[in-house]
C-alpha cells in the first residue's frame, strides 16, 4: 500500500491549489477482470479535454495505470448512478463525512472494505473532493438549504451479497462509516452532508423520517417548500434522491 500513501500525498498537494472549476473522486473497487482491488481517480472539471489531461496528468506517475479522458454530455454524466441500480445481488449504501485525510484512517477503511468484498464483490468505497470554499461562499439566505458545513463526503456501498448475509452487510457498512470519520471533527460525524446521499428514499421512507431530515436540511424553509411541492407537484413526479414531500391537505 505504499502507492496509496504516495497517491494521498499527491492528492493533498492538488487539493491545496484546487479551483472552483475542478473536483475529484478517489475510489476503491475490485477489478471485474481479475478480482483484485484497484484505485480509481476520477477527475472532473469545467474545461477542455486538453486542460484535463494537463491537470490530471500528475497522477499518471502512479503505475500501473489506465488513463481515459472524455467529455461526456450532461445526460451521460447525470445518469451515471443508474449503473449501480443494475448491479446484481442485494445492496446497502450510506454516506459518511470527513475533515481529516490521513493515511492510517484511509488504510483502515480500505482494509475493512476489502474484507466485505469477499461476500459482496461489487462493493465500492470512494472519497469526494468537492470545492468546499465555493460551496461555503453561497449565502444561506440565497437557497432553501439551511446549512453550509464545510465537510467532505465519502460513500460506501456494500453490493452483490446474498440475502442471508444482510445482517453482516449492514454491520460492515457501519464499521466502515465509523472508521472513515474516526479522525475527523465532531461536525463531520454529525453532518447530513448531501441530501442525495442521505440514505432516505422519498418514496420508501416514512413521513416521520422525511420530515425529520427535511427540518434538519432546510430549517425554517421546510414548511414553505412543502407548500410549493403541494401546489406544483402533488403527485411526486419529481421524486429522485431526497425529495420534499407535499404538505398535507
Amino acid at each position: 500500500m505504499e502507492q496509496l500513501q504516495h497517491l494521498m500525498e499527491e492528492l493533498t498537494v492538488w487539493s491545496k491549489g484546487q479551483t472552483p472549476l475542478e473536483t475529484l473522486f478517489l475510489g476503491f473497487f475490485l477489478s471485474p477482470d481479475d478480482g483484485k482491488p484497484y484505485i480509481a481517480i476520477d477527475g472532473i472539471g469545467d474545461f477542455s479535454a486538453e486542460e484535463g489531461e494537463r491537470l490530471w496528468g500528475r497522477f499518471l506517475k502512479f503505475n500501473p495505470i489506465k488513463s481515459k479522458v472524455i467529455q461526456p454530455s450532461y445526460d451521460t454524466y447525470t445518469s451515471g448512478y443508474d449503473g449501480f441500480a443494475a448491479l446484481p445481488g442485494n445492496k446497502v449504501q450510506a454516506p459518511m463525512f470527513w475533515t481529516k485525510f490521513d493515511y492510517e484512517t484511509v488504510k483502515k477503511s480500505f482494509d475493512k472494505w476489502l474484507v466485505a468484498t469477499a461476500k459482496a464483490p461489487t462493493s465500492a468505497l470512494y472519497y469526494d473532493f468537492f470545492p468546499l470554499d465555493l460551496m461555503a461562499s453561497v449565502p444561506v439566505e440565497a437557497t432553501a438549504f439551511a446549512q453550509r458545513t464545510t465537510v467532505r463526503l465519502a460513500m460506501v456501498g456494500i453490493y452483490g451479497f446474498d440475502e442471508a448475509w444482510t445482517l453482516e452487510a449492514n454491520q460492515a457498512l457501519e464499521d466502515i462509516r465509523a472508521c472513515v470519520s474516526s479522525s475527523s471533527t465532531e461536525e463531520a460525524r454529525r453532518s447530513i452532508g448531501h441530501l442525495n446521499h442521505s440514505g432516505l428514499s422519498s418514496m420508501d421512507a416514512s413521513k416521520k423520517e422525511m420530515d425529520a431530515m427535511g427540518r434538519r436540511a432546510f430549517g425554517p424553509n421546510y414548511p414553505r417548500l412543502q407548500q410549493v411541492k403541494r401546489k406544483y407537484d402533488p403527485d411526486m413526479v419529481f421524486n429522485r434522491w431526497f425529495c420534499v414531500r407535499p404538505a398535507d391537505e
